[in-house]
């Protein structure tokens, strides 16, 4: 047995998301299901509709019911049409977390009643632990939240409510948090952890490059690397060795190759709207779990061995570069609308997603599960377009546009500077 054969003992990040695994799986044996894989293919596409639905919901609250069905267009082509739609993991089972926690926050901004945004806030707190605990980079939409609601505090009428919502989602968090590692530590399925991957770790993997079948990899995984790492024995010397290797790496390369490789594997991060599909392991796809020619006609688009597979990437990098465009359009369209503080935190969730990622071990992939903040903002920036360079077609004037129209008490806290 290599030193990599216990697996949840050397990534015990992976814990929480296995044995929620399991229990489903037991939940649907009990019910009489015998093929475990659709099974699990079925939960896959559970979470996949949800994120759709709730993102449909976040484009609704942020700019109205014609940016949340512009969404949809996006959401087909990345979520139900998803490049991992056949992988039950992390990367999509995270996914339903950022978005839910989003909806979450601005419901309860958008509520006048403290009876109605305490539960929220406790749920988004809750909902942070348990993404937490299956894609740790879920808790930067939170930080994310949390620095956009502090840079509000000074001169805001509602600073009481903000710091309220700050200790509310904060305890929450931690509550289900404790709540979470003594679930884990109360399995019997959970090895010891003393062999586990420190930050370090993965400080050193993302600072290093190797050859890949179509180009060089920047900062992903690498087998070299986990193997040394777990050969330590001593956690503390085990910490102490990937910083070592991370610094001397860093030293080798001098500043101006550290800032060229960190500009290369950025490039390389989010240049791919397959998000790295195929990228790593040995299926490839032409390996079918269903001999029906129905299916595997389907399997035909998805396939990156299938005839039919260069038309559904085309449309993935297409539709990801469009998204990327129209993201970006803030930085030269100045406008209230593109500016409101609950857009600002989407961006400083993504901003801080890509400078985690660009320290540390990093695939295109680790992006997918905030592919509904990137479609947020894309959809937003659109509207914003229309707004400031087709007035005379729409018949509307930009000027009085500035987010989806509020009626009662909203509209009261909104005209007095309160509420989002």
């Amino acid at each position: 047995q290599t030193a990599l054969s216990s697996y949840f003992g050397i990534n015990p990040n992976n814990t929480l998301l296995a044995l929620l695994l399991s229990a489903y799986l037991r939940f649907v044996t009990a019910l009489g299901v015998t093929d475990l894989e659709m099974a699990a293919a079925f939960l896959n596409a559970v979470v996949l509709f949800a994120v759709t639905v709730l993102t449909y919901w976040a484009a609704r609250m942020l700019a109205g019911t014609s940016a949340a069905v512009l969404a949809l267009l996006p959401l087909g082509i990345f979520v139900l049409f998803s490049p991992w739609a056949g992988v039950l993991y992390s990367d999509t089972v995270g996914m339903v977390f950022p978005i839910l926690i989003l909806c979450l926050l601005l419901a309860a901004c958008r509520s006048g009643h403290w009876q109605v945004r305490i539960p929220l806030w406790i749920l988004a707190g809750a909902a942070g632990a348990v993404g937490y605990g299956i894609k740790p980079t879920v808790l930067i939409c939170l930080v994310a939240a949390g620095l956009t609601a502090l840079c509000l505090l000074p001169g805001r009428q509602g600073t009481a409510g903000l710091l309220a919502g700050l200790a509310v989602v904060t305890g929450s968090f931690l509550a289900a948090y404790a709540g979470i590692s003594t679930f884990e530590r109360n399995s019997a399925a959970v090895p010891d952890t003393d062999r586990a991957l420190p930050a370090t770790h993965f400080l050193k993997v993302g600072a290093q490059q190797a050859p890949g079948p179509h180009g060089p990899y920047y900062g992903s995984y690498n087998q070299s690397d986990a193997e040394t790492t777990v050969q330590i024995a001593d956690p503390q010397e085990r910490f102490r060795h990937g910083l070592d290797v991370y610094a001397a790496r860093v030293q080798a390369m001098g500043p101006a190759g550290y800032a060229g490789f960190l500009n290369h594997k950025l490039l390389w991060i989010t240049g791919d709207g397959s998000f790295f599909t195929w990228g790593e392991g040995t299926v490839d796809g032409n390996d079918f779990v269903s001999d029906n020619p129905a299916d595997q006609a389907i399997q035909d688009f998805f396939g990156n061995t299938r005839p039919h597979f260069p038309w559904t990437l085309s449309l993935w990098q297409g539709t990801w570069f469009l998204l990327l465009a129209l993201a970006a359009v803030p930085l030269a369209l100045r406008t209230p609308v593109l500016l409101r503080p609950e857009l600002s935190a989407v961006r400083i969730a993504l901003l801080g997603l890509l400078l985690f990622l660009l320290l540390s071990e990093a695939r295109s992939r680790f992006l997918y599960l905030y592919t509904p903040y990137f479609i947020l903002l894309a959809v937003v920036s659109f509207q914003a377009l229309g707004r400031r360079f087709l007035p005379a077609r729409t018949g509307q004037d930009p000027a009085r546009h500035r987010g989806p129209a509020r009626t009662g008490r909203a509209a009261g806290r909104a005209k007095h500077g309160e509420g989002d």
